[in-house]
């Protein structure tokens, strides 16, 4: 059995999506949908909020991701969902009104 060592070189920016979702004409919440393929368990996934304004998502040895995002946010309320068949983690996070 060949053993993969993930070198720092390899870590690689995931494929995403942002979007913001609007409800009766506001802006309600920020969704951002990630493509991981390389991901087999959620557990693995390491996605906060950064100084309220930045979503940075980890996967150590594979994918880093940092992106900013459009409106202020209540990072309290992020969701994050990832569907394994897939492979897209969903994150949800509302937008300050």
């Amino acid at each position: 059995a060949k053993e993969k060592v993930a070198q720092e070189s390899s870590i690689q920016e995931p494929a995403y999506k942002m979007q913001v979702v609007e409800e009766e004409g506001q802006p309600s919440k920020v969704v951002i949908a990630v493509t991981l393929p390389l991901v087999t368990s959620a557990g693995a996934i390491d996605a906060e909020i950064v100084q309220g304004s930045r979503f940075e998502l980890e996967v150590e040895g594979i994918y880093k991701l940092s992106a900013n995002l459009p409106a202020a946010i209540n990072e309290e309320e992020m969701s994050c969902r990832f569907d394994k068949k897939k492979k897209v983690l969903t994150v949800k996070i509302p937008i300050l009104g």
